[in-house]
């Protein structure tokens, strides 16, 4: 069983709170964008979990995550198709189809393939620790990529995350080499 101190806990729990504060709008009422954000993450775990012990079975990682991949494109185009029938003429315009697909192929299967070459080798708990940084990239993706306006409490928040992730591993290497 893996045990984990205080200073690694906490250190997670800064984490988490950097990634609150960028995504909290200052309203007591979550829309359902905000619920659906939220719940995200559980979805995640619950799959990585499934995944993981998948992995006692499935040797090679990469079966698992190109299944998951192929698994998750069918059910997706299948509830597109059963909500709107004719999507692929009315929601994607010839232009988009290039861009999607080496989105797909090279951002989506590197994610998944590096993803779960890692929990491969590492506890899934300790592995997990790094997800917030998935906010952390959407800060600076939108700031750089997609231009849109960024406020102090978004800055507050990638510090929070930057010094979870600095403090995880700089106590990581002290651990390591004793």
């Amino acid at each position: 069983m893996l045990s984990y101190s205080k200073w690694y806990i906490t250190a997670s729990l800064t984490i988490l709170t950097g990634a609150v504060i960028i995504v909290y709008r200052g309203i007591a009422v979550p829309n359902l964008g905000d619920l659906l954000i939220a719940i995200t993450p559980l979805f995640y775990q619950v799959a990585h979990v499934f995944a993981k012990r998948l992995m006692l079975k499935v040797k090679d990682p990469d079966i698992i995550s190109t299944a998951r991949q192929i698994i998750t494109g069918v059910l997706l185009i299948t509830l597109a198709t059963l909500r709107n029938p004719k999507w692929y003429l009315t929601e994607i315009r010839q232009d988009q189809i290039l861009p999607m697909i080496i989105f797909a192929v090279i951002f989506i299967s590197l994610d998944t393939a590096t993803w779960y070459q890692a929990i491969k080798r590492l506890p899934l708990a300790k592995a997990s620790s790094f997800l917030p940084i998935s906010a952390l990239i959407a800060f600076f993706g939108s700031l750089f990529f997609l231009g849109e306006t960024v406020g102090s409490q978004q800055v507050l928040g990638a510090i929070f995350i930057l010094g979870g992730l600095v403090w995880i591993s700089l106590q990581s290497l002290a651990v390591f080499k004793k």
